[in-house]
């Protein structure tokens, strides 16, 4: 009885290194002998396999089958691998893609001869984690937050290797260049002071940044998404007026807008001195490679009378289009685009009498997304006081 019980365990000990469905070798074929030398080298969301050529000395071999999971079976944590590929080729090198880049992976190989007999043990384990895709280095946005200061919105964290010529401020009527006073860096943000008395109130100024401008990686801007925004200045009062905390507008289904006036025509707000704009509009390119879209938010400056919202698109330094009405209660749309196109958008108010305030532009490049070749932008708001509306395309 002892001896029985002493070949069970040796069996099933041997069973245990024998790789998931492996063909037994018929009588007087050997087996490839077990693969050696298996490499993993990782990479973005991927991890590429090498080895040493396998042998088999009665034959040849056709391919490599090649086991993988999150779990070790040369450790014992679990007891077969997760997945297997055949590679039907004797190349020694295989890539293992779309994996997860936050789970290391354990690897091994076998090789499988003409008689489909594959090698009775796995190679040695190997393992690896996959590199997380690099985040694209790109401006988001810029405002000004004081007289004299603009806070400019990286998609990642900065570092400067020169401050003097990292970023340049010009007003896009004049051509004129504002000279920087001084910068500051605060994670993703970058602070700049400027000579305010340089600034017009309501022109429109370009910030643009150098390749002196890295994140932490050292990679520089991206001037293939944007490495440039804009955006509209404002007077101390404005500014004033915007931090102030505005009263929440009432939801309500957006109607069909049949002002056509176009955004170098809107005319001044219907009261004297009535505060009815649009302040702080921010393009966020963050979900632009991943799913396509970009996320357009504003504020809305008092605004006391205010009907509904309109934003205006041109592509291609085109015309503007006829625009999208969204109603009065909305400060954030998802804006689905298409690939390799340069945009600018402008979101205006429309106060009770039908006119339009100055509003305020952004512009922003979409050369890397993957968004697709749809011909029309669909436009998806969130109302502050919930629920979800499509945008109403306006007449011609």
């Amino acid at each position: 009885m002892k001896n029985i019980k002493k070949s069970f365990v040796l069996g099933l000990l041997s069973a245990l290194i024998i790789p998931f469905g492996v063909v037994s070798a018929q009588e007087g074929n050997l087996p490839p002998e077990q693969v050696r030398n298996l490499k993993a080298t990782p990479d973005t969301e991927k991890v590429v396999l090498k080895w040493d050529v396998g042998i088999d000395d009665d034959g040849y071999l056709i391919g490599y089958k090649i086991y993988f999971g999150t779990k070790s079976v040369q450790n014992g944590e679990d007891e077969y691998y997760e997945s297997e590929v055949f590679s039907e080729s004797t190349k020694t090198t295989y890539t293992v893609e779309d994996l997860d880049p936050l789970s290391e992976y354990y690897f091994a190989v076998t090789a499988v001869d003409d008689e489909q007999v594959e090698s009775p043990n796995y190679s040695d384990e190997v393992k690896a984690a996959p590199l997380v895709p690099k985040k694209e280095f790109a401006v988001l946005s810029a405002r000004q937050t004081e007289p004299n200061q603009i806070v400019i919105q990286m998609s990642d964290e900065v570092m400067l290797e020169s401050e003097l010529d990292a970023f340049v401020i010009e007003n896009m009527d004049t051509g004129d260049e504002i000279f920087i006073a001084d910068l500051s860096v605060s994670g993703d943000e970058v602070t700049i002071t400027i000579d305010d008395e340089l600034f017009r109130s309501g022109d429109e100024y370009k910030v643009i940044a150098s390749s002196s401008v890295v994140n932490k990686y050292g990679d520089p801007v991206s001037s293939g998404v944007t490495d440039e925004v804009t955006f509209t200045s404002r007077s101390e009062a404005q500014i004033e007026e915007d931090s102030r905390p505005a009263e929440e507008p009432v939801a309500q289904q957006p109607t069909q807008n049949d002002n056509t006036s176009q955004p170098d025509k809107a005319s001044a707000p219907d009261q004297p001195g009535a505060k009815h704009d649009i302040g702080n509009l921010v393009v966020d390119i963050t979900p632009l490679k991943a799913e396509g879209t970009v996320m357009v938010s504003w504020s809305q400056i008092g605004i006391p009378s205010i009907a509904d919202q309109i934003i205006y698109v041109k592509k291609n330094n085109g015309p503007w289009d006829n625009g999208y009405s969204f109603g009065p209660s909305t400060n954030t749309i998802t804006l689905e685009v298409e690939k390799n196109t340069k945009y600018e958008i402008k979101v205006v108010a429309v106060d009770t009498n039908g006119t339009e305030s100055a509003g305020q532009n952004a512009a922003f490049d979409t050369t890397l997304t993957k968004s697709g070749g749809s011909n029309l932008l669909v436009l998806i708001i969130t109302v502050l006081a919930g629920g979800v509306f499509i945008l109403t395309r306006r007449s011609s």
